[in-house]
């Protein structure tokens, strides 16, 4: 049986150390960890405290991942960045009433999240899953700054549970591709020459 964690990375609050910003905490771990459990090949999923990316390294991950008894980490992160524009609805700001209740100002977030699997028997990222992720509103003036942030929560919270599914499609093609190596290996450089396509066609299969 095989245990993982969920380690989320955040950015650091200011260049003076790598404290991180709680405030900015993920907010599509959650979905993700969710889709993970109760389901192959991990028998344990749990999530971890932030980590700030500043702090990222071989020892820090292996010290962290000993505190939870975890054989295998996801190193789980959100690259979002936010856009507001005016669109021709703004022209009704004119009036009073138009400035209060026309939705003028577009809302756009859009960016990816992105795991990858960190081995800490052997110490090797074994592989990392992205998804290109990208979400649009219309608004008016009110509160603009809750509405950008409550549509980033929505947009990666929807988009978890694909990442996770990607993530375990990934360990599958890559155990398999490991099996080819191995065998090739135990043939010989003789053998490997030709059994290399496998190797690609196992990487590939879905």
């Amino acid at each position: 049986a095989n245990s993982c964690g969920v380690l989320p990375i955040v950015s650091a609050t200011d260049w003076r150390g790598p404290s991180p910003d709680y405030e900015q905490v993920p907010a599509g771990v959650s979905t993700f960890v969710k889709r993970l459990r109760g389901s192959e090949p991990f028998s344990l999923v749990t999530e971890m405290m932030p980590i700030p990316s500043g702090a990222l390294g071989m020892e820090a991950l292996r010290e962290i991942a000993a505190r939870y008894r975890l054989r295998y980490v996801i190193l789980y992160r959100e690259m979002v960045s936010e856009q507001r524009r005016m669109n021709p609805a703004a022209f009704g700001y004119v009036t009073l009433v138009g400035a209060l209740f026309l939705p003028g100002q577009n809302h756009r977030v859009a960016g990816y999240m992105e795991a990858s699997l960190f081995d800490v028997k052997t110490g090797l990222l074994l592989f990392t899953t992205r998804r290109s992720i990208e979400a649009q509103k219309r608004s008016n003036l009110w509160y603009q700054d809750d509405k950008i942030a409550r549509l980033r929560s929505q947009l990666v919270a929807k988009f978890g549970p694909d990442l996770a599914d990607d993530v375990k499609q990934d360990l599958y093609r890559f155990a398999e591709a490991a099996k080819v190596e191995d065998a090739q290996r135990k043939r010989g450089p003789a053998d490997a020459a030709s059994a290399a396509p496998a190797v690609a066609i196992s990487a590939a299969a879905p």
